[in-house]
């Protein structure tokens, strides 16, 4: 009896704590992105704004590479971590990361080798050929790696610790929002500025590990 009374405070605990780690994150997230927006469009020109608009695009688009696994491993930890059986869930866990690992291999190999194309196609000038053909490689390399180490906050989220997350989001945003407003205003190139946005984009996801 008492020790179903004491997991039942600790669910409630972990409950507000993901709540208002989760408001606190999708404030700091949407207050960052209004500002650094802004910053991008008054401090780049007009090409180097539409480039990265346009490779931004497709970060929605990479979702449908997860194939429903990372809501997968979040539901098989959480039945697991219910039943007292986690070590059920190290054999699809590990299976799924090094799928994904050769899913965002083979992903980051083909946008290698459509970057030429991908720079003609879009009409990108010699002049910021070389900076932007660096931001789009920071761009598709961070993307594949998001892949497998997507599935970490997935995990947290299936025993009830999405808080770390959260909170890993709101530390890295602050940050993120400070260099990346001061590399613009010192004018630095647009490969600099998408290397800063990526680890920052990254970071959360690896200290969930």
């Amino acid at each position: 009896m008492a020790r179903s009374h004491m997991a039942e405070i600790d669910w409630k605990k972990r409950y507000v704590a993901n709540t208002v780690s989760s408001y606190a994150n999708f404030a700091a997230r949407m207050l960052t992105g209004i500002l650094v927006f802004t910053a991008i469009l008054n401090g780049f020109g007009s090409e180097a704004f539409l480039f990265w608009q346009l490779l931004w695009s497709f970060i929605s688009y990479s979702i449908v590479l997860d194939f429903g696994m990372g809501f997968t491993i979040q539901r098989l930890v959480a039945t697991k971590s219910a039943e007292g059986k986690m070590d059920e869930v190290d054999g699809l866990f590990t299976t799924a990361f090094w799928t994904f690992v050769g899913l965002g291999t083979v992903s980051f190999a083909i946008a290698f080798l459509l970057k030429d194309p991908f720079l003609t196609f879009f009409k990108i000038g010699d002049v910021n050929r070389p900076d932007f053909g660096l931001a789009y490689l920071y761009f598709v390399g961070s993307v594949a790696l998001l892949l497998p180490i997507g599935l970490f906050p997935a995990a947290l989220i299936g025993i009830q610790k999405q808080y770390w997350y959260n909170w890993f989001c709101v530390a890295t945003s602050i940050a993120y929002l400070v260099l990346v407003t001061r590399a613009i205003e010192a004018d630095q190139p647009l490969s600099q500025i998408m290397l800063l946005s990526m680890v920052f984009t990254i970071l959360p996801y690896v200290l969930s590990a």
